[in-house]
């Protein structure tokens, strides 16, 4: 009996000592947690901020050109993803917004097939759907959705991320 007294005492003290250094590394991580910068947000890999309009061509959904030149300006080019959950929520809004403003140039970019996403965004903008590596998808260098781009008169990017607020925009240009 005192070898399994002692067995018990010993496994109680190495817990404990495990406890302590376990507190130990804890608090120091959290030391160097506090020492880190903040995580970056994912980089859509849109064009920046100030650049032109890449050149690009394709066709839409209802069988018409689209190209670099033939854009009107000022613009929203969109890109949507049907896999995505946030382009699946996004899409319809997007389209509701582009309702609302009937004189704003967009352009939507649905990636993957014609389906619901894309008939959504039918009923307000011109569309495109084309694959991952598409045509437009990589003459504006998305690598993540939803993405947009606000391209003023001049072709200009003048604003590029998830969500543009369309309707500042809009009410900018009467």
């Amino acid at each position: 009996m005192p070898y399994l007294t002692a067995a018990v005492v010993l496994v109680g003290l190495l817990c404990s000592a495990n406890t302590v250094l376990l507190l130990g590394v804890v608090r120091r991580l959290r030391e160097h947690e506090n020492r880190l910068p903040p995580p970056a947000e994912p980089s859509l890999g849109l064009p920046a901020l100030g650049s032109a309009l890449p050149s690009f061509a394709s066709v839409t959904t209802a069988g018409e050109p689209v190209t670099s030149a033939n854009l009107p300006l000022p613009a929203v080019v969109a890109f949507f993803d049907v896999a995505c959950e946030p382009c699946r929520d996004k899409a319809p809004r997007f389209a509701r917004e582009l309702s609302d403003h009937p004189g704003l140039n967009a352009l939507a970019v649905v990636i993957g097939e014609a389906g619901a996403m894309s008939a959504t965004l039918e009923a307000a903008c011109r569309v495109v759907v084309e694959p991952s590596d598409g045509t437009l998808v990589r003459a504006f260098g998305v690598r993540g959705f939803p993405a947009m781009c606000l391209l003023d008169e001049r072709g200009v990017v003048v604003q590029a991320g998830q969500d543009l607020g369309l309707a500042p925009a809009a009410g900018a240009r009467g």
